[in-house]
């Protein structure tokens, strides 16, 4: 992912990392003018060494934070699963952003072995599923997957005033053997090494350019609806082969 993102930043860039945890492994702070961090998780801030500064806040009052000056690059990883009104965070990405700037959203595919099953299992579940395989917990977060398919991310962005989008999807390393991340991914990958479902990847790249302000009182749109595909750029990755990407054509 770090190729992906990396054409687009300098030692000029302003970055904000929406639901930064505990760390972060795509940016560097040093390689960018100030990477800000903001999650809802104070503890998670607090131990998050990879920021240059930290702030306790809800994504989806993004719009309220103070940030001084607007930013050239927001990015959001595996995130979006968790927002339950993305439309009202990503309009807040919009009042943050610069006219130019890129925004940037990794998350899981809801279409996927493994977004049906974390999507359907309660909260409870999941936390003891890696209590037991994984000894560890995990935070209470809901899963909702309403900004999770490429369609949604598609109509969503284009209404907030985005543009110039291009997206990525594919099946990631499986992980350790027998680890909660093998377990997840073991189906898709088999599926798509079958040839099986070839439409559908466990993750989704997308990155978009601000190309308009977004007007007082914001725009809405209906994540149900699937607009055309004009100026949108998909691109099918095999499972293993994401790093082998140096930039965004």
């Amino acid at each position: 992912m770090r190729q992906f993102v990396a054409p687009y930043l300098n030692k000029n860039s302003r970055v904000l990392d929406a639901g930064c945890g505990r760390w972060n492994n795509l940016i560097d702070p040093t390689d960018v003018q100030e990477l800000v961090g903001i999650d809802r998780n104070s503890r998670a801030i607090a131990e998050n060494r990879s920021i240059s500064r930290g702030i306790v806040a809800d994504l989806e009052a993004l719009a309220d934070v103070d940030l001084g000056e607007k930013v050239d690059f927001v990015m959001c990883v595996d995130v979006a699963e968790h927002l339950s009104d993305p439309i009202r965070f990503v309009a807040n990405v919009a009042r943050v952003l610069k006219v130019g700037g890129y925004f940037f959203i990794a998350a899981p595919n809801k279409v996927c072995m493994a977004g049906i099953a974390t999507a359907l299992l309660p909260t409870r579940a999941i936390k003891f599923l890696y209590r037991l395989v994984e000894g560890i917990e995990t935070p209470n977060e809901t899963h909702y997957y309403r900004l999770n398919t490429v369609s949604s991310m598609d109509g969503c962005l284009r209404s907030m005033g985005f543009d110039d989008l291009h997206f990525v999807v594919f099946s990631p390393r499986m992980g350790r053997r027998g680890s909660m991340r093998w377990w997840l991914l073991s189906p898709d990958y088999v599926i798509g090494r079958m040839g099986l479902l070839k439409h559908y990847s466990l993750q989704i790249l997308c990155l978009a350019r601000l190309a308009v302000p977004l007007p007082d009182g914001g725009s809405r749109t209906n994540l149900e609806q699937r607009p055309g595909r004009q100026g949108t750029s998909v691109i099918k990755r095999e499972p293993r082969r994401l790093h082998k990407r140096s930039s965004v054509s």
